[in-house]
């Protein structure tokens, strides 16, 4: 089951565009780094075009947890709005291992604590990443994937007891950071998440400690298990032209997902369609190349009888970006169509242009 929202650069314009994540870093920068993929090169992150967020904690009573899921924290570990330092691009209150009046971990002894979340239930066929923000000022090196005969502070992140996040850098540099982990390992099962401080000993505990805000797991569905997001693979053929619209080119259509009607994983997407304008798909099982009545410019692909997407829920706003997409719901199609495997069926787009209409190129896909 997967939960909750789209990321919220789906549904906006240009305001996002350079940033679309909101993690504080330039998108092109995310890219090449690799902190995020671009499995369709043009330049957004996959988890800006395909990402669900089905999990997200910002420890400001605004979290959105699957059901099931509980939090702990032990030691120094609490929800505090004090000793926050500037510079996340977040506010309010963040999860804090450190002491508020003194904005550090010294506590005379030997601090150590974690914050956990527990049973978060990871969507099957899917990749899967932890986002956070972190700030830490603290010794590094003494955990597993550094050195741990040594007697330091660590700061680490694991899942079900293997760490997967390890600062091992040391004091410095000391700011806000954006951490991406790749959890896909764990695709499919019920896990638990730790945040773990240890300091090892009571020396030289007067740094500021660690800081999360802004706890959010991403899923990009991938059922063929190929490391390339369903979104992003093409399982259409275009067998139909249309005429140019008003955008000035001729509207494309993909189906992308996956072909077995079982992994309902199926989506529609409409590329270069005009800005600004309402639409809404229709699918057949036979083929055709007509003309639609004038003022329309369209090219009906599609031959009788048509099954339309055409009820409230399911019509669709091009918004700046010129596209059209659409979950198909393949246990709940319109008219009380069910696919059956082995068939062939064939999708269009219909969208408003100007004062008429137009289509995009038909597609067909053969359904397992």
């Amino acid at each position: 089951m997967r939960y909750l929202f789209l990321i919220p650069s789906l549904f906006t314009g240009s305001a996002l565009a350079q940033d679309c994540n909101q993690n504080g870093v330039p998108d092109a920068t995310d890219i090449a780094n690799g902190t995020s993929g671009d499995c369709n090169s043009n330049g957004v992150p996959d988890d800006c075009e395909f990402g669900q967020v089905f999990l997200f904690e910002d420890f400001d009573g605004g979290a959105n947890l699957p059901p099931g899921v509980t939090q702990s924290s032990t030691g120094l570990w609490h929800t505090t709005t004090q000793c926050r330092p500037a510079g996340s691009g977040s506010s309010g209150a963040l999860s804090y291992f450190g002491i508020d009046a003194q904005c550090n971990f010294d506590d005379g002894g030997v601090p150590a604590g974690t914050h956990s979340m527990v049973d978060v239930p990871l969507p099957a066929d899917s990749q899967i990443f932890l986002q956070y923000w972190s700030f830490y000022e603290g010794e590094g090196g003494g955990s597993v994937n550094c050195d741990p005969s040594a007697n330091f502070d660590s700061a680490t992140v694991r899942v079900n007891g293997v760490t997967v996040d390890d600062y091992c850098e040391g004091p410095a540099p000391v700011e806000w950071r954006y951490r991406t982990v790749d959890l896909s390992a764990w695709s499919g099962q019920a896990v638990t998440i730790e945040w773990q401080f240890h300091a090892h000993d009571c020396f030289a505990n007067g740094g500021y400690g660690w800081g999360v805000d802004d706890v959010r797991l991403v899923a990009l569905g991938d059922a063929s298990a190929n490391g390339v997001p369903d979104l992003c693979e093409r399982i259409s053929v275009t067998y139909c032209q249309s005429n140019p619209n008003s955008s000035g080119g001729i509207a494309g259509l993909a189906a992308i997902g996956s072909e077995a009607i079982t992994d309902n994983d199926f989506f529609l997407r409409t590329v270069a369609a005009p800005q600004n304008v309402f639409g809404y798909y229709l699918m057949a099982q036979p083929a055709a190349q007509t003309p639609l009545p004038a003022p329309s410019q369209g090219i009906l692909c599609l031959g009788f009888p048509l099954v339309r997407f055409s009820q409230p829920q399911f019509l669709l706003f091009s918004g700046t970006s010129g596209e059209l997409r659409m979950r198909v719901d393949l246990t709940a199609l319109p008219s009380g169509t069910v696919f059956q495997p082995g068939e062939r069926w064939r999708f269009q787009c219909w969208f408003r242009d100007g004062a008429t209409s137009n289509t995009s190129r038909g597609v067909f896909v053969d359904f397992q």
